[in-house]
């Protein structure tokens, strides 16, 4: 059973580090982080133990813990490890697959479509390019796409990996350098043209899964895959490093606690 102080703590310090609220390079003091959250300082140091595996959090020896930062190298061989997870497991999930995951596969292709136009449509002309095209339920029915193929493959283990590499991919936020870096795409044309195109590059996936074409599926997903790495690497390529923050909780609650 997992301890309910552990799973509390866990919750409470992973959704600041997601929400932005605790930044990167913070502090992670676990006698002020036991009087915030009131409780006893051990289930804040075992939440603290499992968020460093989780990869969210730095725990330096006599030092403390703080939230992690990654530079651009390290998000780099990041999504590299992530691509060659996920284009193995799009493979397993075409020949294993079946007809419940595949119907779970399509209504997620079918919500991230969905809100993709919705957002075309409520987007103002004239904005930003890429202002409006995004949204919390976008990037939640996104990974959920992600994850149900995941689930296909029938491996555990490479689903915790997948799950920990999507989770570093998700939540490095690059808000602080939008305003210095240049946008890709350039407009908003281009914007909904790249919007409509993860669309496409979804049922790609979608239809090679459904005929239970291995080959196909991993061309596709490492297709779409490195479209979405490139664009963010040329973004972040003239910052030191990207910070450790997203929008809301993606995941599943807390784990088992940690032993101590």
């Amino acid at each position: 059973m997992v301890n309910v102080d552990y799973s509390k703590a866990y919750n409470y310090i992973r959704e600041r580090i997601l929400s932005g609220e605790y930044p990167s390079g913070y502090a992670l003091r676990a006698d002020k982080l036991a009087k915030e959250i009131g409780m006893s300082r051990t289930p804040v140091r075992d939440a603290l133990r499992q968020l460093n595996s989780d990869g969210l959090v730095s725990i330096h020896p006599r030092m403390g813990a703080s939230v992690r930062s990654i530079d651009v190298d390290e998000f780099s061989e990041i999504c590299g490890m992530r691509m060659a997870l996920e284009v193995y497991a799009v493979g397993l999930a075409a020949r294993l697959r079946t007809d419940s995951d595949l119907k779970e596969i399509a209504h997620s292709h079918e919500a991230v479509a969905q809100e993709i136009e919705r957002l075309i449509a409520v987007s103002e002309p004239d904005s930003h390019p890429l202002a409006g095209l995004t949204s919390e339920l976008l990037v939640r029915e996104d990974v959920r796409f992600h994850l149900a193929i995941t689930n296909a493959s029938r491996n555990r283990l490479i689903k915790k990996e997948i799950i920990r590499h999507h989770l570093l991919n998700r939540i490095v936020s690059v808000s602080s350098m939008l305003a210095s870096e240049p946008f890709l795409p350039a407009n908003r044309v281009e914007a909904v043209a790249y919007a409509r195109a993860t669309v496409t590059e979804h049922k790609l996936i979608l239809d090679a899964i459904s005929r239970k074409d291995s080959a196909v599926a991993k061309n596709a997903m490492e297709m779409h895959l490195q479209s979405d790495v490139d664009a963010m690497l040329r973004r972040l390529s003239r910052g030191e490093s990207v910070q450790v923050t997203g929008s809301a909780p993606l995941y599943s609650p807390a784990p088992a606690a940690a032993d101590t």
